[in-house]
This record gives structure tokens, sequence and C-alpha cells, in this order.
């Protein structure tokens, strides 16, 4: 990842959006992971449950 994850970051982020996206579309939440769920092709699996305890 280029930069570390932060609550200023995160705030940073939220103004980005505000001006482009209505406010039911902002996320009021940003979570950082490390890498996302992909399939064999190397997609990013959008189907995958948001929690990884989770399960289909």
């Amino acid at each position: 990842m280029g930069v570390e994850p932060s609550d200023d970051l995160v705030e940073e982020l939220q103004e980005h959006v505000k001006p482009n996206l209505a406010t039911f579309q902002c996320r009021h939440e940003i979570e950082f992971v490390d890498n996302l769920p992909k399939t064999i092709t190397g997609k990013i699996k959008r189907n995958q449950p948001r929690n990884e305890g989770e399960t289909q």
C-alpha cells in the first residue's frame, strides 16, 4: 500500500468524495484491508462476504 491507514486519511477520503456524491452514497465507515479476495483469473470477488468470519 502506498500510504499508512489513519483517521486523517479517512477524513481526507470522505472530504474528497463529498462534492461528487450524494450524502447517502458516501461511506460513513472506511475499513482498510491488506488484500482482497480474488478469483483464479485475478479479478476481485465482489460477492464475497464483507466479514471474513461469515459464510455464504
